[in-house]
């Protein structure tokens, strides 16, 4: 009974794909659009192969997502498995993940709320500017 949303666009194959799969393909949307579908989510899924620090998933956290990406470079620093969200190796993982969250409402919003938590501490400016702040005084 999930809906699965693809806020974006991509090669018309692929989002053929998407559609046939029953997802819903948004096109591109401004970033207003975006925070909103965010705050009126319940999971945030990313099957990347690779990320640099991925701003994504943080947003989602921070807008009360979980989080639950793949298992590669660049998410394994965001969250940290089965504290503040989840990692998967497979496509089949990721399936058993959503579903245990779907039947665990009360875990999801552990997840959740240690997700957004961690993103607090973590990903801010105040955190950046106290910190860089910190090394210069020290200099």
């Amino acid at each position: 009974d999930l809906e699965v949303v693809w806020v974006g666009d991509g090669e018309p194959e692929h989002v053929g794909l998407l559609l046939e799969a029953g997802v819903t393909v948004t096109g591109w949307k401004s970033k207003q659009e975006i925070r909103e579908y965010l705050l009126n989510s319940r999971y945030y899924l990313s099957t990347s192969r690779w990320e640099g620090l991925p701003v994504a998933p943080i947003e989602a956290m921070l807008s009360g997502c979980v989080a639950i990406l793949s298992e590669c470079w660049g998410n394994v620093d965001v969250v940290t498995n089965e504290v503040s969200g989840r990692l998967f190796a497979s496509v089949e993982e990721a399936v058993d993940v959503i579903i245990g969250l779907e039947r665990d409402e009360p875990l999801a919003l552990q997840y959740a709320i240690a997700g957004r938590n961690m993103c607090l501490s973590r990903f801010t400016r105040e955190r950046y500017q106290r910190e860089v702040s910190a090394l210069v005084a020290a200099n």
